[in-house]
Parts: structure tokens; C-alpha cells; sequence
């Protein structure tokens, strides 16, 4: 990504975008740090829009978090309502806090930046609220053996 010019899959720039918003130091960035790009050419766009941007790209890691932090976030999702703290976006499968839900929460939780990358709250409220809404018992995902499994 150094270079002037790049070849890259759409699915490799991707991934590479989520891993770099999951950085922890300068040094694990993949993209460019201090230059921006000035243009793209993209092949096939239509499908890259309309295709395969049904298809979310997904990066996991493994991370220590408190459990208390989900659970925290669950009783918080519970006291949110709909349509004033937080909208469902039911075609993207996910939910997004309104500004007067983020009010609520910081002002709840006692913090200023839900979004803070020291200490993120806003990533496991929204997964509260998408599971609350979005995520039946049966239908999307199935409990055998202690173990979840989601229904594709």
C-alpha cells in the first residue's frame, strides 16, 4: 500500500480496512498511515456494490473483555426503546443508537465517549440491541449442548 500504484482485491483492501480499525499501535497498520490515496480503480464495480456488498466481511480476535461488560450491555439494551434511543435497521441485520441513546447510555455508565478505543462501550450495546431485536431462539441461532449455533 506504500507504492504509488497498487493492485489489491476488493476483498483483500477489505479485510485490510477492518484490520487496521482494530489496531492497537501504529505499527500494526496495514494500510497507508500518513499519506492518503488520491484515486481507485475499480473493476467491476457493480459487483462490488451490489454483489458482494451483500456480504459482510468479518474479522474476529481474540480479546479480553470482561464479562461484565455484555452483561452490563444487556441490562442497558433492555432499558433502550425503540425508535427513540435506538433505530432497527432490519434489511442490514444490526442496530444503531440514536444521539439521544448514546446521551443515555454515557450518561448511565458515567463516560463521555462511547466510542473511546481505551474503554469502547458503544460496540457491545448495539450487539445487545441487534441481539435483543434481530435474533430469535430457534429461528436464528439454536442452543445443543450448552454450545450457540447459529442458523445460517
Amino acid at each position: 500500500y506504500r507504492c504509488d500504484v497498487t493492485y489489491v482485491t476488493n476483498q483483500q483492501l477489505g479485510f485490510d480496512y477492518l484490520r487496521d480499525q482494530m489496531a492497537k499501535l501504529p505499527s500494526d497498520l496495514r494500510l497507508r498511515q500518513h499519506t492518503a490515496f488520491h484515486c481507485a480503480i475499480v473493476d467491476e464495480a457493480d459487483s462490488v456494490l451490489i454483489d458482494e456488498g451483500r456480504t459482510p466481511l468479518v474479522v474476529s480476535a481474540q480479546q479480553e473483555v470482561p464479562s461484565t461488560k455484555y452483561s452490563t450491555a444487556l441490562a442497558l439494551a433492555s432499558d433502550l426503546v425503540p425508535s427513540t434511543d435506538y433505530t432497527v435497521l432490519e434489511k442490514e441485520k444490526t442496530c444503531t443508537l440514536t444521539e439521544l441513546g448514546e446521551e443515555k447510555i454515557s450518561q448511565i455508565l458515567g463516560i463521555r465517549d462511547l466510542y473511546d478505543p481505551q474503554d469502547p462501550w458503544a460496540p457491545y450495546v448495539v450487539n445487545a440491541l441487534t441481539a435483543k431485536e434481530l435474533y430469535v431462539r430457534e429461528r436464528q441461532y439454536l442452543v445443543r449442548e450448552a454450545q450457540v449455533v447459529v442458523v445460517d
